[in-house]
């Protein structure tokens, strides 16, 4: 009987030492994984914040620009020698150089350097395109309650 209580106390040893290298070795290697994905989230974080930076000039550019295009529609209606670049603006994003680029629907020195003004900048890539984007915004709505309305398959 003492032989078999010491057989099953050995072995309870043996499992909880086992255990205890298990819990060890898991814990080891959590601790590697949390190391990991902190500076992984840090990386993250600091790169971020990078492009956060390079883009503010062009992102504060691009408000001076809308502000602007609300501002034209606005003085357009008031006085007829106003340009309204609404009827020349054919959308605008930031490049892969995080630089503004508008598009226009003309090559008019005048109506370009208006962009330019509005946008607060000369800075700014200037490209022409065949549409305005009140346009393309009106087919686009046009097309999405076209698709609403047809019978589904």
């Amino acid at each position: 009987m003492k032989k078999r209580i010491v057989k099953i106390l050995a072995l309870f040893l043996v499992i909880c030492l086992s255990l205890s290298i298990t819990a060890h070795a898991q814990g080891s290697i959590a601790n590697q994984i949390e190391e990991k994905v902190t500076t992984y989230v840090k990386d993250s974080v600091s790169t971020m914040k990078e492009l956060i930076k390079a883009e503010a000039p062009a992102k504060a550019q691009d408000g001076k620009l809308r502000s602007a295009l609300k501002k034209s529609a606005q003085n357009s209606k008031t006085a007829s020698e106003n340009i309204d670049l609404n009827d020349y603006f054919g959308g605008s994003y930031l490049n892969d150089e995080r630089i503004l680029t508008i598009n226009v629907t003309t090559d008019d020195p005048k109506v370009i350097s208006a962009f330019k003004t509005a946008a607060g900048s000369e800075n700014v890539i200037i490209r022409h395109v065949d549409y305005r984007y009140d346009d393309l915004e009106t087919l686009s709505d046009s097309f999405y309650q076209l698709v609403l309305r047809s019978p589904s398959r």
